[in-house]
């Protein structure tokens, strides 16, 4: 069995004139989010092997939160800038089959649109820092498809 977080990037800053989008980091309030959704998963013992994201400065700082809260390595991805779910689905079939479980951070629409084939007509729009637990009944990334994943839980920060 295979696990896959998908969490879309915490509150980023609304950027000025000078700030491209992808460049826009994270509020205070964002930082504090990703912390507190890196440590719920942790309380639902999940331990993740890694963390896959859009090369954009939000979601590589909620990717790091992630990461170092749980002692693995981050992979930052500018095809993940924001996907569409074919995108996110090639680049899980692609994983290492020895990795387990993944986090994999991105933006919307690409995530909740994630959500929304997972599990079908009960998530319209994920919040920010919001997480869609997953298994795929696979041992093989490749056999992965978005259509066949389980939803076990979606996670959303407190307000």
């Amino acid at each position: 069995m295979k696990h896959i977080i998908f969490v879309r990037h915490a509150i980023a800053s609304r950027g000025d004139s000078k700030t491209k989008d992808f460049d826009r980091p994270l509020t205070e309030k964002g930082r504090f989010d990703a912390l507190e959704m890196s440590k719920r998963l942790k309380t639902l013992a999940i331990q993740p092997d890694l963390v896959i994201c859009s090369s954009s400065k939000r979601t590589m700082e909620t990717a790091m939160v992630f990461a170092r809260n749980h002692g693995i390595e981050t992979q930052g991805m500018l095809k993940l800038y924001h996907a569409m779910p074919d995108t996110y689905e090639s680049v899980i079939q692609e994983l290492d089959d020895t990795i387990k479980t993944i986090i994999i951070v991105g933006h919307n629409p690409g995530i909740s649109f994630i959500a929304d084939i997972a599990n079908p007509g009960k998530t319209t729009n994920l919040p920010t820092c919001g997480m869609i637990i997953t298994t795929a009944e696979t041992d093989k990334w490749q056999d992965c498809s978005l259509k066949n994943l389980n939803v076990v839980s979606i996670e959303v920060p407190s307000d």
